[in-house]
């Protein structure tokens, strides 16, 4: 079960947190996972999009020399099994291969979106990592949970995270901050500004979402 749920989340990994994620993923492959060989070598190859992401200006770009491609590289992926499924953990960066590359470009999964937030939420709770459940949890979420527990509870813990008090700035007085003013409390907006934020701000009661 736990291989499962590690599988549906390392498909789409959090954007936020993403460290700790691989992190994790390498102390269960460590416990848990079997070597296997041989490993796997991947190659990466960035295509030049120029030096202001405009498109690259052939002969004369000055980020890839003419050559349309801005980095390529190869890296050593070490390969593990646990139960039916295999990961890879990247090992070793090279600019030459040491033998035919088995992937090209980066591996993309049919898994996606709030089954994989919910798969790693799961995971985090079941081997203990609360640290990281409690980040993960106000740290994002997604708008359209569904029909998934933990995915509608991290909904509203970072409802209620992004409304909590926080000290004002100006006069480190504790109080609930106005929708897109995480700095001033209610008064010394109005003091700053002569109008109340919410009238500014446009705020609103409802879900952020």
């Amino acid at each position: 079960m736990i291989s499962r749920l590690l599988y549906l989340a390392n498909a789409d990994p959090p954007t936020v947190r993403r460290k700790e994620f691989y992190d994790l993923k390498e102390r269960l492959l460590a416990r848990y996972g079997t070597r296997v060989l041989p490993d796997h070598v991947q190659e990466i190859r960035k295509d030049c999009w120029g030096p202001q992401q405009e498109g690259c200006a052939g002969r004369g770009c000055r980020r890839c020399g003419g050559s349309g491609v801005w980095d390529h590289f190869f890296v050593r992926l070490e390969r593990h099994r646990w139960g039916k499924y295999e990961f890879h953990r990247p090992a070793e960066r090279r600019c030459r291969p040491s033998a035919a590359p088995d992937i090209r470009g980066y591996v993309r999964h049919r898994e996606g979106g709030s089954r994989c937030r919910e798969a790693l939420l799961w995971l985090c709770l079941l081997v203990g990592e609360w640290r990281m459940l409690l980040r993960l949890m106000v740290a994002s979420c997604y708008s359209n949970p569904g029909r998934r527990p933990l995915c509608q509870l991290n909904r509203l813990t970072f409802w209620a995270w992004m409304k909590r008090p926080r000290r004002c700035a100006d006069c480190a007085r504790w109080a609930l901050r106005p929708k897109g003013c995480p700095a001033r409390c209610p008064a010394c907006w109005r003091r700053l500004f002569g109008q109340p934020a919410e009238a500014a701000l446009g705020d609103s009661e409802e879900l952020p979402f």
